[in-house]
């Protein structure tokens, strides 16, 4: 079940952030680092932007939408998603994600969704080709992670 995003969820966002391997799809890495993205994600969320998923009684995953609050900005937003390790290979990406983009459309005006994945996560890469997101950009060597650098691609959507 897809619903709203509520101010609880974000135990779930705090948490998630903990387990290991988690972090390798996220910049952040201090209690702090983490702290402050769940804030913002949060912010987002209880403003109408975030949904998330529920699967046997619990969170299974959560996704939010960046909106732009410069009109000029306002087509094109950009989105993070989290799904619980548990909880994965089982179309809950997919849902959270066209969902978000439906959202997106219908309530935001939008006409562009673009997101930014570590090249190294070929699973979500193959899912966000799946869904139609196509690459238009590569930042080499965006972040450094146990002395190895690791490329952001950028991806986008026309919806």
């Amino acid at each position: 079940m897809i619903r709203p995003s509520i101010e609880s969820d974000k135990s779930f966002l705090l948490t998630l952030f903990q387990e290991e391997g988690v972090l390798s799809g996220f910049p952040m890495t201090t209690p702090a680092e983490i702290e402050d993205s769940c804030n913002f994600w949060m912010d987002m969320a209880l403003r109408g932007y975030g949904i998330t998923f529920e699967a046997k009684g619990q969170v299974a995953g959560m996704a939010v939408l960046y909106i732009p609050i410069y009109k000029k900005l306002s087509k094109a937003a950009l989105f993070s998603i989290v799904v619980k390790d548990t909880f994965r290979r089982q179309k809950i990406g997919s849902k959270l994600i066209s969902t978000l983009e439906h959202i997106g459309k219908k309530m935001y005006g939008l006409s562009i969704i673009h997101l930014e994945v570590y090249e190294k996560n070929e699973a979500a890469i193959s899912l966000y080709k799946n869904l139609g997101y196509t690459i238009y950009g590569v930042q080499e060597k965006f972040i450094k992670e146990n002395g190895i650098y690791s490329n952001k691609v950028l991806m986008e959507k026309r919806i």
